[in-house]
């Protein structure tokens, strides 16, 4: 899902009926490491280094350089996030993608790669609405 929808609510909510989620969130979201309290960004700039981050392939879309952390984040208990910057990262940089991930046995590559299908399902509905005008349609009554 889109970063909008990522709420404790909706998350709760696809829990309850058994639905595990695989969504971007923004960087200002925080994360609890070693017991100290911060965002993704400010996380990513002060503290990580590419030593920190795994180099990781994904198909054709690219190399990613990832890292992976377990634990809260904001309001949701136990999650898995992705921080991950695309071909090159650079130092003390905010990263360009986060993904949150509610079943914790999936690995990186699988992560991303099930979100790169939504980011697919994402474009093919702008081109229904620019190229068939489905953004225009209106139904006034039956």
């Amino acid at each position: 899902m889109d970063s909008w929808y990522t709420s404790e609510k909706v998350i709760n909510a696809c829990n309850r009926k058994g639905f595990h989620v695989i969504a971007a969130v923004k960087t200002n979201r925080l994360i609890c490491v070693s017991g100290v309290t911060i965002s993704m960004a400010d996380f990513a700039v002060q503290y990580l280094r590419k030593s920190d981050l795994r180099s990781v392939t994904v198909d054709s879309q690219g190399t990613y350089w990832v890292y992976e952390y377990e634990g809260p984040l904001s309001e949701m208990e136990n999650v898995k996030a992705l921080l991950s910057w695309k071909d090159e990262y650079a130092e003390s940089s905010k990263p360009q993608v986060c993904l949150l991930c509610t079943d914790l046995s999936l690995d990186l590559v699988t992560i991303q790669r099930y979100y790169h299908v939504r980011w697919n399902i994402e474009t093919g509905y702008r081109y229904f609405k620019e190229l068939l005008g489905f953004d225009h349609y209106q139904l006034l009554s039956f």
